[in-house]
């Protein structure tokens, strides 16, 4: 087929789904075809880079070729043209030593602070007050205290450790401190639903169809304070919102996926990192003949001679008409001392060659388009002279929504290293 021919097809279908949908990101969630303007009804340009217009202004879009459409918002040029180091993962600890062990039993903390420290920080949050005065330690290692709001709803606080020591100063279970805030009748099922909502239907939240919550930021603003606070770190200023009111509840039931009755809407919020958001996208390493592997390599949840996921999951924080409905807090891992020094990154040009050259390999049946082209840390894997140890590693990001057989546009992702260029993975899927 020539290349005049396909224009001619491309403007022909963009003129159809125009006239059939509304024109805006909704469309990729409706089967419109239409995402974030990718097929508005006017033709795009053929070429293979982002123009220097482009990178100034943070958004490319033009059609690479027949199927593959650029159509993302990239990182601003600022951020890409500085140097980036690794680091290896420092693990957080509740207490300094096994001499500090004893106090810290007797008074338990939670990511260093006390229930008088927590209570002050969710009366700002979502008002309210504990039931109990302070925190102790059930035999499991846990906090479980009762928070009722002043919303009217009871909310379960538990607080725990990841509890695993090997590689780790001394012996003791209190690390990596993890805190959920749940409403009462809020179920686990809720949590594996929003997973759903955030894989599978991106563009929901470029439209905000919540009643309830028509200024996000505003919320993210006192989200964004509290989760500071008490983790002593700073967030990044990307966050992700995602809205689910009638219209977009509606759309989603169509697809198949159950978004429960109620209106709510979920955030996610990153730790920074050298001023990039630090990801969990829980990119596997496969373990080479003969390497060893730091112990603390044994978090992992992968095997088979593969480790992965030694990382830092986002903030999870769900809303409703009623208030808060859940928190899911953390303060498991971040950067530690340099691994790799500070060195100059990938363009996103050199960085999208490497997925046109991915695609050139397949036929493309259904629309592919190219969404977004980030620069971030993950969590990651650094080959210390023979030893394997975890790190966390600046990656860009190019997110990539494609349809299914079902017709439901996904989200995936293909990760680089940001320094080296080498592929850390591609097309995975992850819920950030």
């Amino acid at each position: 087929m020539n290349k005049g021919f396909n224009v001619f097809l491309l403007l022909f279908l963009a003129a159809f789904l125009c006239a059939c949908g509304s024109g805006d990101a909704q469309g990729a969630a409706s089967g419109s075809g239409d995402v974030q303007g990718a097929a508005s009804g006017s033709s795009m340009e053929l070429r293979t880079e982002i123009s220097p217009e482009e990178l100034e202004s943070g958004h490319a879009s033009f059609e690479i070729g027949e199927n593959l459409i650029v159509d993302a918002d990239i990182t601003e040029k600022e951020a890409w043209e500085k140097e980036y180091a690794a680091y290896y993962v420092d693990v957080f600890s509740e207490v300094d030593g096994e001499e500090d062990l004893s106090g810290f039993q007797k008074s338990p903390t939670l990511s260093r602070h006390s229930a008088g420290e927590w209570q002050k920080a969710l009366d700002r949050l979502e008002p309210g007050k504990f039931s109990g005065d302070g925190f102790s330690l059930t035999k499991g290692n846990e906090i479980i205290q009762e928070y009722k709001g002043r919303n009217g709803l009871t909310y379960s606080f538990r607080g725990d450790w990841g509890g695993m020591q090997d590689g780790l100063p001394f012996k003791s279970p209190f690390y990596c401190a993890f805190m959920e805030l749940g409403a009462e009748g809020w179920s686990y099922n809720d949590r594996r639903e929003w997973g759903d909502v955030m894989r599978n239907i991106p563009d929901c939240e470029s439209h905000n169809d919540l009643a309830f919550l028509k200024d996000p930021d505003s919320m993210a603003a006192r989200i964004q304070e509290f989760l500071e606070d008490m983790s002593g770190r700073r967030m990044n200023g990307e966050y992700r919102f995602i809205p689910v009111g009638s219209e977009n509840r509606s759309r989603l039931e169509e697809m198949g996926i159950q978004a429960g009755t109620a209106d709510y809407g979920v955030y996610s919020f990153y730790y920074d990192v050298d001023g990039l958001p630090f990801w969990n996208l829980y990119l596997p390493y496969r373990l080479g003949n003969g390497r060893e592997i730091d112990p603390l390599c044994r978090w992992s949840a992968a095997g088979n001679g593969t480790v992965a996921g030694v990382s830092q999951h986002a903030q999870y924080v769900w809303v409703d008409s009623s208030g808060i409905q859940y928190v899911m807090f953390s303060n498991l891992r971040g950067p530690g001392k340099v691994c790799r020094k500070a060195a100059p990154v990938l363009s996103p040009n050199e960085v999208l060659k490497k997925v046109e050259d991915y695609y050139d390999r397949r036929v493309l049946a259904d629309e592919c388009v190219i969404s977004g082209i980030r620069i971030g840390y993950a969590g990651y894997f650094y080959d210390d002279g023979g030893t394997v140890r975890p790190s966390v590693t600046p990656v860009w990001r190019v997110t990539v929504l494609r349809r299914d057989s079902d017709g439901i546009m996904n989200e995936f992702d293909f990760v680089y290293d940001a320094n080296t260029g080498d592929c850390l993975e591609e097309e995975i899927c992850t819920e950030e």
